[in-house]
């Protein structure tokens, strides 16, 4: 009688820990199959985009290198230009008092 009673509570005592080891096994399969699922896919997208950036940063630091070059020379070809305009827009005030000092010449005739 004692064995049958300590055979049930064996029994019992591992169907539990069966069943712990079930849920956690589904819960441990289920989390390996979410992080595989998520983080091979960004390995196989995420690593080539990010060799593609690098190459594009690295082909591209000495244009921007030119570029910190060509600050002076485009500041001096800026202010060239806006002399240019002061003097032109100079010119065409010149030109507007000639045009209305001879139209009040030729309506005073």
């Amino acid at each position: 009688m004692i064995s049958g009673i300590l055979s049930v509570i064996s029994a019992l005592i591992a169907s539990i820990a069966a069943i712990i080891v079930g849920i956690f096994g589904s819960i441990a399969g289920i989390l390996v199959a979410v992080v595989v699922g998520i983080l091979v896919p960004l390995l196989v997208l995420g690593v080539p985009l990010l060799m593609v950036m690098a190459v594009v940063w690295l082909i591209g630091l000495p244009s921007a290198r030119r570029a910190r070059r060509r600050e002076p020379d485009e500041a001096r070809l800026m202010q060239e230009i806006n002399r240019g305009l002061a003097r032109m827009e100079n010119r065409l005030n010149s030109l507007e008092t000639i045009m209305m000092d001879d139209a009040r010449s030729y309506s005073a005739r």
